[in-house]
């Protein structure tokens, strides 16, 4: 991945490389990621084990459930955005009186 930011006009290379498969319940799987920034490696990760959809409940991957649980997640993220609305604007109002 290549981006640029807008403000610097410098330009960051990100790069993952996964190796070391192994075939888990038919599905060929990387144990070793490693991800490189401007040709620098900044993590590795080694993995000695791997299970797909451990009891996970089919009803988990239906509609329903995924609005259901986008309500929930939905409700938390705007009352995070609400706060730290408030508390911004609690900051300028004291910034603007000790001025």
């Amino acid at each position: 991945m290549e981006q640029r930011n807008p403000d610097t006009r410098v330009t960051t290379k990100e790069f993952d490389l996964y190796s070391n498969y192994h075939p888990i319940d038919g599905i060929q799987t990387p144990f070793q990621i490693e991800r490189s920034r401007n040709g620098m490696k900044i993590y590795q990760v080694f993995f000695d084990s791997c299970q797909y959809n451990t009891g996970l409940p089919a009803s988990l991957f239906t509609k329903e459930s995924l609005d259901e649980r986008w309500q929930k997640i939905g409700k938390g993220e705007r009352a995070k955005e609400k706060k730290h609305e408030k508390k911004e604007e609690k900051a300028e109002a004291s910034s603007s009186v000790n001025q």
